[in-house]
């Protein structure tokens, strides 16, 4: 009777699943690293690949940075660009409390740590006409009225004023999570504090700077510089224009085009919008005075007293053939203004041009219009 012997199989013991070696990776060196991994596995006594899987287990990882971390450290950043002023007092006055005090913003940061900008910058700019009333506790007492009608309160603060302008000037940096950890809101930041940086420079008797013409186009960058030189050149441009297409041709001079807003598919003129540098910006947000209703308005009111003076020319000198030529030619020029179709036309400039016309500015007697508005 025959019988089965158990089989004498030789060599490694199986390995388990989780010790099978069942993954290849493709590494590519460039010379120096595989002469350096060739050099370290000979000294190591070791194949490059048992080498390289003993570093998997061995070797230090040096952790990235969290994202919030980074935040933390671009906020301190920051803060310490505002803090110079503080640094040279501290020396002055032998008090080393700069560095405890960032840390102390981050600290109380800390409390609420789902906030990703807890830090909050605030310029006041004052007038170069009110250096000599502006002393360091005056404008300490405006900063600290300017936060408690700003609803920031039971917080860290610093005020910081800087002399690295001809302007005064003072840096407010305040922690928006307060003593309790609580966030100090910022909505409608910009309004609240247009309004009250109103309030108090009135209340002090300070130089209150009218329009934009007094704003240092020398410290704009980007959508604000962009917007000043869009400005300065309607003011520049509109003056000059009794048409649109004058208007056009004198914006393109300083690099700027624009295009009309219109009522959906209709002729029906909205808005405009100018262009500068890839920059879009509508004309009420340039300025009040440059929507397209105020400009339109403006080029219709030169264009009615171009040809009032045209017209008053051409009487003085007795009808004369190039003041007669110069009218003609102005009233052609207006010619968009009487067409009714056209989303230009004007009802008092198209009745004014008729006259003339009809007339064949052979009257002697003025014709007097007078805008209604």
């Amino acid at each position: 009777m025959l019988q089965n012997k158990p089989s004498k199989k030789g060599g490694r013991p199986a390995k388990s699943l989780a010790e099978k070696r069942k993954y290849r990776l493709s590494l590519k060196l460039n010379t120096n690293e595989y002469l350096q991994l060739k050099s370290k596995s000979k000294i190591a006594g070791k194949n490059r690949c048992d080498f390289l899987r003993e570093l998997i287990y061995s070797s230090e990882i040096k952790q990235r940075f969290t994202t919030e971390q980074n935040e933390i450290f671009r906020q301190i950043t920051g803060m310490a660009n505002n803090l110079n002023q503080l640094v040279r007092l501290a020396h002055i006055q032998g008090v080393w409390y700069v560095e405890s005090t960032a840390k102390s913003f981050e600290l109380q940061a800390s409390m609420n740590p789902n906030i990703k900008k807890p830090v909050w910058h605030i310029s006041l700019n004052f007038s170069e006409n009110d250096k000599d009333k502006l002393s360091n506790e005056k404008m300490t007492q405006i900063a600290e009225t300017y936060m408690k009608r700003m609803n920031i309160k039971n917080t860290q603060y610093l005020i910081v004023r800087h002399h690295d302008r001809k302007h005064p000037h003072i840096h407010l940096c305040i922690n928006r999570i307060d003593n309790e950890g609580k966030l100090i809101s910022d909505k409608n930041e910009k309004y609240r504090s247009t309004k009250v940086c109103r309030e108090l420079t009135e209340k002090h008797g300070l130089y209150i700077a009218l329009g934009k013409e007094n704003v240092n186009r020398e410290r704009l960058i980007g959508y604000d510089k962009t917007k000043y030189e869009i400005y300065d050149a309607l003011k520049q441009a509109i003056p000059k224009s009794k048409t649109w297409n004058d208007l056009e041709k004198q914006l393109k001079k300083s690099g700027i085009t624009f295009q009309f807003k219109t009522a959906g598919k209709t002729a029906n003129i909205q808005g405009i919008i100018f262009e500068k540098d890839g920059i879009k910006i509508n004309g009420s947000k340039v300025d009040r005075e440059c929507s397209y209703s105020k400009i339109d308005r403006e080029i219709k009111d030169n264009a009615l007293q171009a040809l009032q003076e045209a017209e008053q020319q051409s009487q003085q000198t007795g009808l004369a053939e190039s003041a007669v030529e110069t009218l003609t030619s102005l009233i052609a020029q207006l010619s968009i203004f009487t067409m009714p179709n056209s989303s230009h036309y004007d009802a008092t400039l198209a009745e004014y041009i008729q006259a003339l016309k009809a007339r064949k500015w052979g009257v002697k007697n003025k014709i007097r219009i007078h805008r209604i508005r």
